[in-house]
């Protein structure tokens, strides 16, 4: 499956649609069309991500300490990045 990222707005909120595989080419895109939106309320919406590396997780933890709110997360995800988080 290609890597998607689909944006939509709804009021002052953007939210990024990703689908694929998150890895570490695709985190470069993701952060410039995110830094982009930070004066709005950023949502990452990972409901159809297949898959995702290392930077991608550390993408997603960084992201959501920055206060962007990441919504439909595979169970895989959330664990995987709480463990990237009690290594810190």
């Amino acid at each position: 499956m290609p890597y998607r990222i689909k944006r939509s707005t709804e009021g002052d909120i953007v939210t990024f649609t990703l689908s694929g595989v998150l890895d570490a080419q695709h985190v470069a895109k993701l952060q410039l069309l995110v830094g982009q939106e930070l004066a709005l309320g950023v949502v990452l919406d990972l409901r159809e991500v297949t898959r995702a590396d290392r930077q991608g997780i550390h993408f997603l933890v960084a992201a959501r300490n920055r206060g962007i709110e990441l919504t439909n997360v595979p169970e895989y995800v959330l664990t995987w990045m709480a463990a990237e988080r009690d290594d810190d």
